[in-house]
């Protein structure tokens, strides 16, 4: 495939990174700031005006949504708005089939996150609760990718301040630098957005061939088709 627009570079649009804060009041019987979120955001947009399709990011547990800034850019120079709010999600039922979204569904796992860093820590991404799990319990159309020499948290910034920042990279096995992980996120899930969202399958279906090269070893491309 032709390298021009490749979803593991960044995208010709300038990117912007916002942090929203969420609403206050001065006392308990004081009504809300309706014009706030209820939770923290982060927006990370194109630069240029335009109308763009619009992405939730939920972040990882325990993180910080600004761990993935980098990420965000990246996703948001293809051409899409992306919005990060600071909340735990709960997602997993431990039932197959069990995560019935109303759309298509990609999950990317890495080969080192069911793997202890040393002997004191345990996986930060063990198997059970894992990307095995996420996809076992996802409706088709649904995908798996899985890059085999990343961890658990390979995908985010390269540094991450304070003490959960700290904990990422002091917990979790890691294969490394974090660029080409986070390279291959942010593509992947740029071909993901554009087939299903852009009617653009064009990259999604060459990483399904694998006739793109990706920025890192994928060790699992599996597909559930409707």
């Amino acid at each position: 495939m032709a390298s021009a627009g490749n979803v593991f570079d960044h995208g010709r649009h300038g990117t912007s990174l916002a942090k929203v804060e969420q609403a206050t009041r001065c006392c308990a019987t004081s009504p809300v700031d309706a014009q706030s979120p209820p939770k923290p955001l982060l927006v990370a947009a194109p630069c240029d005006a335009g109308e763009y399709p619009v992405v939730l990011f939920l972040h990882g547990y325990l993180c910080n949504n600004y761990f993935y800034s980098q990420l965000l850019h990246h996703v948001a120079s293809h051409g899409f708005i992306v919005i990060a709010p600071q909340t735990p999600p709960p997602i997993l039922a431990y039932k197959p089939n069990a995560l019935r979204v109303p759309a298509p569904v990609m999950v990317i796992g890495t080969g080192l996150g069911e793997l202890p860093r040393n002997a004191l820590f345990p996986p930060c991404a063990p198997l059970g609760v894992s990307h095995a799990e996420f996809y076992d319990e996802c409706a088709a159309p649904a995908c798996h990718l899985v890059a085999r020499d990343y961890g658990h948290t390979d995908m985010m910034d390269d540094v991450t301040t304070g003490a959960k920042g700290l904990a990422t990279r002091a917990l979790c096995k890691s294969g490394g630098a974090r660029a080409p992980m986070r390279r291959f996120v942010a593509g992947a899930m740029v071909a993901f957005l554009k087939k299903w969202v852009q009617g653009k399958p064009e990259w999604l279906d060459a990483i399904r061939e694998q006739t793109v090269v990706a920025p890192v070893v994928l060790s699992v491309v599996e597909f559930r088709d409707e």
